[in-house]
């Protein structure tokens, strides 16, 4: 279904690109723009590339949204039989262009450094009157690529060291470069730093990008088992403050091939501990689950939209993209991620640590 709804937004680009246009360059302008965003993905894993596809996919999102605005109104002048002369057409089409390139230029200039300056939110959750005390640092999305700068991981590792957690608790989707790279640029060291900062220790679930790496050879749980994460995939483990079960992201188990482990079959035998639940995407529980239900289910996934016009479209995708909300009578929290996928960029989002403080 991506790759259909992909092909045909790089197809009506293509045409109304061209329709901006005369003679050979009607062509040849936007052929380079879709061939530049295509290669920008094949190769990402080279920093070149990488940089052409942070440029190319914002330009893509803002240059389309745009010539589709243009599109309906050229049809709806139609229907009311004034339509708009061929040469005032083209003339609206380099207009979008023109400023499709401005646009993502000051995208660029605003949300690089945005994306890389990631708050600190912090949260109280009511316990039973005789559970213990616990705190969690939560993040997920942190999509490492040949453009993640380590001195975001350097800076998480500081802060984890001064927030003190008893636990941390990672949502999925870890990198976007095979295993082999990440080590090779030492990221799995600085990994291990930032891991080693939770007391107790430091749970992690597969995101949907988990199931693409895997397609390309790597091992993300391996990985993440060799950087101090404990995967957790349709499993429950129980620890002496809560019990948390990590589901199966729902892309990985169509790679797979199979089901994901009904919740029925994930709830923790010991009733006296606070459950919690970590699944990558918020799309809730089954909807026939009638049983015990998590004191708190962690989410990521939605980037919150990253930067327009996700931000504006993403409230109509999840009937919960953020923050904390309800979902099928399980109190959720859905983080925007600690970074982005693709373009390191954002607008009109944040990046984000939550830091959870569980108390009676």
């Amino acid at each position: 279904m991506f790759l259909l709804l992909l092909l045909f937004g790089f197809s009506l680009l293509f045409w109304n690109l061209a329709s901006s246009f005369s003679g050979k360059i009607k062509f040849v302008i936007p052929a380079f723009f879709v061939s530049a965003t295509l290669l920008g993905f094949f190769f990402r894993e080279i920093t070149f590339f990488s940089a052409v596809q942070t440029f190319f996919l914002i330009f893509t999102c803002i240059a389309l949204s745009l010539y589709i605005i243009l599109d309906i109104l050229l049809v709806c002048l139609k229907i009311f039989r004034r339509p708009l002369s061929l040469p005032k057409r083209k003339i609206a089409g380099k207009i979008i262009l023109i400023t499709s390139l401005i646009t993502t230029t000051s995208f660029l200039i605003y949300g690089i450094p945005h994306n890389a300056d990631y708050r600190i939110e912090t949260s109280k959750i009511t316990l039973k009157q005789n559970s213990k005390p616990f705190t969690v640092a939560f993040f997920t999305d942190l999509h490492l690529d040949p453009l993640f700068k380590q001195s975001k991981l350097e800076r998480l590792a500081v802060h984890l060291d001064s927030l003190q957690p008893d636990y941390i608790f990672f949502g999925g989707d870890l990198a976007d470069i095979t295993d082999s790279l990440l080590n090779e640029k030492g990221i799995d060291k600085l990994m291990q730093t930032v891991t080693s900062k939770a007391k107790k220790g430091t749970f992690a679930i597969l995101g949907n990008h988990e199931a693409y790496m895997e397609s390309v050879g790597s091992n993300p749980a391996n990985w993440m088992r060799h950087i101090g994460m404990i995967p957790l995939i349709d499993s429950t483990i129980c620890t002496e403050h809560f019990c948390l079960t990590g589901r199966q992201d729902f892309h990985v188990a169509r790679k797979k091939n199979t089901e994901r482990t009904p919740l029925n079959n994930l709830v923790p035998i010991d009733s006296s501990l606070p459950w919690l639940l970590l699944d990558h995407q918020p799309h809730g529980i089954e909807k026939d689950y009638k049983g015990k239900k998590p004191l708190l289910a962690l989410s990521g996934h939605t980037h919150n939209g990253q930067f327009f016009p996700g931000t504006l479209l993403i409230d109509l995708i999840w009937p919960l993209s953020y923050g904390f909300g309800n979902l099928d009578g399980v109190n959720w929290l859905v983080s925007s991620g600690i970074d982005s996928w693709g373009p390191p960029v954002r607008v009109g989002s944040d990046t984000e640590l939550w830091y959870l403080q569980f108390s009676p």
